[in-house]
């Protein structure tokens, strides 16, 4: 954890939490210019999760409202994110949120918007 947190793209802004009734319902992770040159406008989904109970709830586009309104705050431009192409959900969660596949490799699709 203290390398993560050590990184020049760590935000803790950035990583938003859900709860409900004391249980961790979901979660999203978002870094600022993760590679690439400082100054990008770059930011990078790591992982989006919702428990299984919380799904079909809206809740993941909760989450993905407030990385975004995140983003718009520190200055990011372009938001980005790996799916591997089995995932079909969160191909069509990306896509209904604007992001469009700019690459595809033999296992995954990078999503920029």
């Amino acid at each position: 954890v203290q390398s993560f947190c050590s990184r020049a793209s760590f935000n803790s802004k950035g990583y938003f939490i859900a709860e409900y009734a004391g249980q961790m319902a979901g979660f999203l992770a978002l870094e600022r210019e993760p590679w690439g040159e400082a100054g990008s406008q770059f930011g990078y989904i790591y992982q989006i999760g919702i428990a299984s109970d919380f799904r079909r709830k809206n809740l993941a586009s909760l989450l993905m409202l407030e990385a975004r309104n995140f983003a718009r705050q520190a200055g990011i431009q372009k938001l980005g994110v790996g799916v591997k192409n089995s995932n079909r959900a969160a191909l069509e969660f990306f896509k209904k949120h604007g992001f469009q596949c700019v690459f595809s490799s033999q296992g995954f699709q990078i999503q920029i918007t």
